[in-house]
């Protein structure tokens, strides 16, 4: 496995850069009536102004993948979907964030379980 990563493919400037697209789209989205957005609609809505990767649409197979890394995702597996920009850096860390969190959780819960149980 190479542990190089180029900043560039991986789009690592996004994490602090707000492009012209972006500005763009949120000038579109304040045009709409986001009141009658269901979470589908504003995904979508991101998806055809160019700023998918804000709210990917993630497959199965990629949930899977992000549930067994655990919480820092392997840019191997990754190095497509971010130079392609149909994932953001930081919406691949949210997901592996909140997988972690699940399995923290169920982890806990579970501890929690057996004792009461005795």
């Amino acid at each position: 496995m190479d542990r190089h990563v180029d900043r560039g493919a991986i789009r690592l400037n996004t994490l602090w850069h707000v492009g012209d697209h972006l500005l763009a789209c949120v000038e579109a989205l304040e045009r709409e009536d986001i009141d009658a957005f269901a979470p589908d609609d504003l995904v979508g809505f991101l998806h055809a102004h160019g700023c998918g990767d804000l709210f990917p649409r993630w497959t199965d197979e990629q949930i899977a993948t992000s549930v067994a890394e655990g919480k820092i995702p392997n840019l191997d597996h990754w190095r497509e979907p971010l130079a392609s920009g149909a994932i953001g850096l930081d919406s691949l860390m949210t997901l592996a964030g909140l997988h972690s969190f699940v399995a923290d959780q169920r982890a806990m819960d579970d501890r929690v379980a057996s004792v009461l149980a005795g």
